[in-house]
């Protein structure tokens, strides 16, 4: 009972800081050494900080956040990911398509607010579409947060991986099902009542392979991590490596300009480090890996056990509330995770895969969440709204999570 009492108070803390828009970074870290004073002896938590923030499994998380924010700089600056977004569209004869891939292409990589982004690329192919406002504003924002919970590019799946231990291939093949619900399911919430509309011409394989040259740095940077068996800072790494291989023959031959390449990737490594980010990250992992060295799960185990509450209860209520006040997916990944696997173990990756579908809805429904603020903001229209129109797809995705961990139990 004790140590539930210290646990809701440190959510409690978490909930107010929140609230008070206490920067996430700062709020997982300050959680930790509290997690410290309150489950373990004095003496032990200093000890126990710098192994943690000096093993290579902290680092080799960090290091992958950093590759990927790397990717995204050097796509960003050699004006990939513009012309990716307008080659994707191309791709579809039918623009209501067109208009949904569109977001969810430049989804890929883990921009922050980038649904601001797409958000004229949206308006300008819906133009002469029959769609409403808060219709407009939920293609653009279900469709660019469509891979959140199973591309491995997103900080969310690498912290996944680091607190419960499951591979990112396995963690990614319970989550992609849950990707494709939401596709299918937004769509037709997006598009019912909605006529086909004729988009660009000619031929299909003309189109895609327009598509590949501008995708395939991403692309393979997701082959790679899903292939080799080697970390994934080494696989995005590779895959950035060929990138600018690939940047400098066409320096070579005059195909672009040397000063230009040279300036692209010295403001594409400026831009890859985000502080922020790497503290949010270091501050779930310090969290996780405190708890777990401390008496914390043991004593919080048994407690749940002694009250019959289902584990499964705790998977998603607590997952979805962090999800909705912290507003960003590493938020609820790195509190409500390390409570979870106290609570369920590690036998099986079904109940974090609910647990996680279900904090990611939370995080979607969440008015602090930027991308939606931007979204309304650009479109005219309310967040409850377009919130509304949120419900089907999230529901279908709530029902095939649960599904999934009642299938898990049984296999």
């Amino acid at each position: 009972m004790i140590a539930f009492l210290k646990i809701c108070g440190l959510l409690i803390a978490v909930i107010i800081a929140s609230a008070k828009k206490v920067p996430i970074s700062i709020t997982l870290i300050v959680a930790a050494v509290a997690a410290g004073f309150l489950f373990m002896p004095l003496e032990k938590i200093p000890l126990t900080f710098l192994k943690i923030i000096f093993s290579w499994d902290t680092w080799k998380y960090v290091l992958a956040l950093w590759a990927v924010l790397l990717l995204e700089g050097s796509l960003n600056k050699m004006g990939m990911l513009k012309s990716l977004a307008s080659s994707s569209v191309k791709m579809f004869t039918d623009r209501r398509y067109a208009c949904a891939v569109l977001p969810s292409v430049i989804g890929f990589m883990p921009s922050v607010g980038g649904a601001y982004f797409s958000a004229p690329l949206v308006h300008e192919i819906a133009k002469d579409m029959d769609i409403s406002r808060e219709k407009k504003a939920f293609i653009n924002y279900w469709f660019r947060h469509i891979w959140e919970s199973s591309v491995p590019l997103y900080p969310g799946i690498f912290m996944a991986s680091a607190i419960t231990g499951f591979s990112i291939p396995k963690i990614m093949a319970f989550q992609f099902p849950v990707t494709i619900l939401g596709a299918f399911t937004g769509f037709a919430v997006a598009y019912k009542g909605v006529a086909r509309t004729q988009g660009e011409k000619g031929r299909i394989s003309k189109r895609v392979l327009e598509f590949l040259k501008d995708a395939w740095p991403i692309l393979l940077a997701i082959i790679f991590v899903l292939a080799l068996p080697t970390e994934i800072v080494v696989s995005i790494l590779l895959s950035i490596a060929i990138l600018w291989i690939v940047i400098i023959v066409k320096v070579e031959k005059g195909q672009v300009e040397g000063k230009f390449a040279g300036r692209v990737f010295v403001d594409a490594v400026k831009e890859s480090f985000r502080p922020n980010y790497f503290i949010i990250l270091l501050g779930s992992i310090l969290l996780n890996q405190v708890l777990q060295n401390s008496t914390a799960f043991g004593e919080l185990s048994v407690w749940f056990n002694s009250t019959g509450i289902p584990p499964v209860f705790v998977a998603i209520v607590l997952p979805m509330i962090l999800g909705m006040l912290i507003g960003a997916t590493p938020g609820f990944v790195g509190v409500s995770f390390p409570i979870v696997l106290a609570i369920a173990g590690n036998s099986s990756y079904g109940i974090f895969a609910l647990a996680f579908t279900s904090g990611v809805i939370g995080v979607l429904f969440s008015p602090m969440h930027l991308c939606i603020v931007l979204t309304c903001d650009y479109f005219r229209t309310t967040l409850f709204k377009v919130f509304k129109l949120m419900l089907f797809p999230a529901i279908a995705q709530m029902a095939l999570g649960i599904l999934t961990w009642w299938v898990s139990l049984r296999l």
